[in-house]
């Protein structure tokens, strides 16, 4: 009995620790250092050319028209570089 309590407490203790948020050292919960300036996180920066195309779409930097062009080219770009091969029909 004694072993499935064990057993229970480290598996809860090990839970809440992982499920408790952490605070990071030296910010407080509003996102303000202990000096008094705040934290301002940047957002990810994309990893492909679509990624940055959605940014600037996004961000307002480019019109619709400019993504639906930029992706146009990049789609024709792609094709030219890897062609898709039709497998032969079988029968």
């Amino acid at each position: 009995m004694w072993i499935v309590f064990l057993i229970f407490a480290v598996t809860f203790f090990v839970c809440v620790t992982r499920v408790r948020p952490r605070r990071e050292s030296g910010r407080h919960e509003d996102g303000r250092r202990e000096d008094g300036t705040e934290v301002v996180e940047l957002p990810p920066v994309p990893g492909s050319l679509e990624g940055a195309l959605v940014a600037q779409l996004t961000g307002g930097a480019i019109t619709r028209s400019q993504y639906a062009r930029a992706m146009a080219q990049l789609a024709a770009r792609d094709e030219a570089r890897h062609p898709l091969s039709v497998p032969p029909e079988v029968g």
